[in-house]
């Protein structure tokens, strides 16, 4: 599934709202090495974004929306599947990786 700039747009406040709430900056910090690959360590950034998903809820629930085209109501419906499928997608398109870390 392609995301379309429009989505990552919409997705903006929500992205941003994770990056505050888990104060994602400070654990990047504190937890990466210099010269760690960047792959790497963005990895270890969504599996503390997924450990710390009870916090984030409401964001995780509007991105699944905004990617299925669905509601957010619709969207707290969908399998656990779905969310690792969208993070998926996210973390193999660099543009949008790319997107989300200007904007944020």
């Amino acid at each position: 599934m392609k995301i379309e700039l429009e989505q990552a747009i919409d997705m903006l406040p929500a992205v941003s709202g994770i990056y505050e709430k888990l104060d994602l900056k400070t654990y990047a910090i504190k937890n990466f090495k210099k010269g760690k690959q960047e792959e790497l360590g963005m990895d270890m950034l969504f599996k503390h974004v997924f450990k710390n998903a009870k916090k984030i809820k409401p964001e995780l629930f509007e991105i699944i929306a905004i990617v299925l085209n669905v509601s957010e109501e619709e969207a707290k419906k969908e399998s656990i599947t779905v969310l690792f499928k969208i993070y998926n997608d996210i973390v193999a398109d660099p543009e949008v990786v790319n997107f989300f870390k200007q904007a944020v």
